[in-house]
């Protein structure tokens, strides 16, 4: 069967799930590859190699954190909304701990235009919940 079925999202979910067995930054474009039954060659048409695998694993790790953040504010006001974001990202950290080093392992803010959009995601959920402090811009940047 020519191609196999080999499209991006599925080589990322493929990614991901050796990323959940091995950990993070543990696995190959040969490593995908045996895992979809393909030769690595033919996953080169998708993807450009295991740099753009990764930052797609961070990308997708640091929206699912996002999610975490913004649900558990909800219905919460200054302390409470404030203790719940710092909880849900530590309770990130500690049941997901593979995509949390994918979400550290993202490329600098200032390089990449994927890690700027999600990273202004993250700062708006952390943001919003420190805003309610009446703090300067900055000063909830830095904290």
């Amino acid at each position: 069967m020519k191609g196999k079925g080999i499209t991006r999202e599925r080589i990322i979910d493929t990614a991901l799930q050796l990323v959940k067995e091995r950990g993070y930054g543990n696995y190959t474009v040969r490593d995908l590859a045996d895992e979809m039954g393909v030769k690595g060659a033919s996953l080169y048409k998708h993807i450009k190699g295991i740099e753009e695998v990764n930052r797609e694993i961070g990308r997708l790790a640091s929206i699912e954190l996002n999610r975490a953040l913004i649900a558990s504010k909800e219905g919460k006001t200054r302390d409470e909304a404030l203790a719940a974001v710092g909880y849900a990202y530590r309770d990130f950290a500690r049941r997901e701990p593979q995509l949390y080093r994918a979400i550290l392992g993202m490329p600098a803010l200032d390089r990449d235009e994927t890690a700027i959009a999600v990273g202004r995601e993250s700062f708006r959920a952390l943001g919003n919940a420190a805003g309610q402090y009446r703090i300067s811009r900055e000063t909830s940047i830095h904290f």
